[in-house]
């Protein structure tokens, strides 16, 4: 049901961004947005439509564990949240600089894991990673909300001593 609603006139001047708050979650919302100049010309509209969600929690308990050339993570299962749809995946992400709140600098691993747990591989030794994870909903959507921050420098192995001699002792 539904049906295109009175057009509402949201001025914002130099804006590019709006936010439309207080909508119902998976509710279908339809948007179209045109310029109109001051002697009221309306410039052609574009058109969007989205549903609002509500995000899963991260995940909790974020572990790395540093091996040879790659790090180990593993993590806890998110908690149900109450009207959001049902975890199923998560998403990576790794970094070289720690403090990654935005994202930028990181990159994502594997795409979505299916699992609390990820072999991350072909990993530099002696190199600084930092890890965050995200939930991610049956639908495909990724959470904003993050892990703990958890670090690991992978390290070559020891190599085994070469070289040995058993020499016998006497009783």
């Amino acid at each position: 049901a539904g049906g295109r609603g009175a057009p509402v006139f949201v001025p914002l001047w130099d804006a590019v961004t709006y936010l439309d708050a207080n909508l119902t979650n998976t509710r279908q919302y339809y948007y179209e947005v045109a310029a109109v100049a001051a002697k009221g010309f309306e410039g052609p509209a574009s058109a969007v439509e989205g549903a609002p969600y509500l995000a899963a929690l991260p995940p909790p308990g974020l572990s790395a564990l540093p091996g040879d050339g790659s790090v180990a993570l593993s993590w806890a299962a998110s908690a149900p949240l109450f009207g959001a749809h049902p975890v199923t995946a998560y998403q990576v992400y790794r970094a070289t600089v720690p403090g990654v709140a935005d994202l930028e600098p990181a990159a994502r691993v594997n795409g979505f894991v299916f699992g609390t747990s990820l072999a991350d591989t072909g990993l530099q030794n002696g190199t600084g990673y930092y890890y965050h994870v995200a939930a991610a909903d049956e639908r495909g959507h990724v959470s904003l909300l993050l892990s703990n921050e958890a670090s690991a420098t992978p390290f070559a192995s020891a190599a085994p001593p070469t070289g040995l001699t058993a020499i016998p002792r006497g009783n």
